[in-house]
């Protein structure tokens, strides 16, 4: 986080608009992820952004102080895009609707099966599910997950307790989703979203 906040720092006097848009909402309070996008094309682009606009997906802190700091930065008459619409005054007094979008929370089930070895105990296994889910939730917005990169969050990053116990299948999915997955595609304005309940151990 604290390496996240100076490098939105230094990007409040930046070389581009987008980069300072970016900078002034990462430094309002309360702000924890956020992505930004720009389309400067004349059509529609992959994301349905509509032409030369800019997009921000803003996970944490008051609306009305992100369509602010938005406001603020951006190039009079450039678009911007969301689901979130928040009236900012001008020095005129003139409104301007500013446009941002809030995360869409994409819900992950791991399923993890090991063999417990000598020393395992329950309070191991809260552990394997507490460091997956740390993982999961700290994926930046827009991030597809892979099963592959959970390895090492589930072995306890190479912690003593990871002797305890070897990991033999592991799979991620949505709750609902009938089969297993390697990779979880997410859209550029969801983030996957993993509770440690969420983290399914069979230990064999």
């Amino acid at each position: 986080m604290l390496r996240r906040r100076q490098a939105a720092s230094v990007a409040l006097p930046s070389r581009t608009v987008l980069e300072g848009i970016v900078g002034a909402v990462a430094a309002v309070k309360g702000v924890r992820r956020y992505s930004a996008y720009e389309n400067d094309t004349d059509t529609t682009d992959g994301n349905g952004l509509p032409s030369h606009s800019i997009a921000l997906v803003v996970e944490g802190g008051d609306a009305e102080r992100i369509a602010q700091a938005i406001a603020a930065k951006k190039t009079p008459g450039a678009g911007t895009y969301g689901t979130t619409t928040t009236l900012i005054h001008d020095r005129y007094g003139i409104e301007h609707p500013i446009r941002f979008f809030r995360p869409v929370e994409v819900p992950v089930t791991v399923r993890i099966a090991l063999n417990a070895l000598a020393g395992y105990t329950s309070a191991v296994g809260q552990a394997i599910q507490q460091a997956v889910s740390e993982y999961v939730n700290a994926r930046a917005i827009g991030e597809p997950l892979r099963a592959a990169r959970l390895y090492v969050p589930a072995n306890l990053n190479g912690q003593p307790d990871s002797e305890t116990f070897d990991i033999t299948a592991l799979s991620i999915a949505r709750p609902d989703a009938a089969n297993a997955r390697l990779e979880m595609p997410v859209a550029f304005n969801e983030a996957v979203h993993c509770a440690p309940s969420d983290v399914k151990l069979t230990v064999h």
